[in-house]
């Protein structure tokens, strides 16, 4: 507790203009002489330790500090994107399947399928979804890869697959629980029972 209150202490310490800082006479605070916006703020009424003069960022070291909060925050989406591309995305042609790779004219089902981007969140929270149907190439799976990487770029999780990729996991599950009965059984079963080829006489 005595370490916090000397950090403190220090940080309200009424300190002295250093370089690039002035004090106004106006207000006895210490200001930027870049901006000549202040560095101190006077608590009306209050105090910290004894101090009544905190420490704050002027308009310039403000604007560092935004705009290195926005390169940070601009990064965390850019990892947080790439994250559930990977985990969403089966099929990585797919990734190319967006509403900016679209070259059909006055599609409606482009269109109704922003709508449904756009709404979202209320689709979600009325629990409803988006069907889409009709004939082998007519576009359905593009304009649910549209939908899919345009939700992924709002950070939505999203699951994006194919009916072949489908099957093949059933398959793979099939086979795999196959193996597991057939290993079961060997160990359960005594040795004189278990199937072995016989010799010929």
């Amino acid at each position: 507790m005595k370490d916090v209150s000397k950090v403190l202490s220090k940080i309200l310490l009424s300190k002295q203009p250093q370089e690039g800082e002035y004090l106004n006479e106006q207000d006895m605070l210490i200001y930027c002489s870049k901006c000549n916006t202040p560095k101190q703020q006077r608590l009306n009424g209050v105090e910290i330790l004894g101090k009544d003069v905190v420490p704050i960022p002027c308009v310039c070291r403000k604007k560092v500090l935004d705009e290195q909060q926005q390169k940070q925050d601009e990064l965390e989406h850019s990892r947080t994107i790439q994250r559930l591309r990977e985990q969403g995305i089966q099929d990585k042609k797919m990734l190319a399947w967006t509403f900016a790779n679209d070259i059909t004219i006055n599609n409606k089902n482009i269109e109704i399928a922003k709508r449904y981007v756009e709404r979202f969140n209320k689709i979600k929270d009325d629990n409803l979804g988006l069907l889409l149907w009709g004939d082998v190439g007519t576009g359905k799976s593009f304009v649910a890869g549209c939908i899919a990487n345009a939700l992924i770029d709002l950070e939505v999780s999203v699951c994006m697959t194919n009916f072949g990729i489908v099957l093949a996991d059933m398959m793979n599950s099939l086979i795999q629980g196959l193996c597991i009965i057939c290993a079961v059984c060997l160990q359960v079963l005594p040795k004189k029972e278990v199937c072995r080829p016989q010799t010929p006489m």
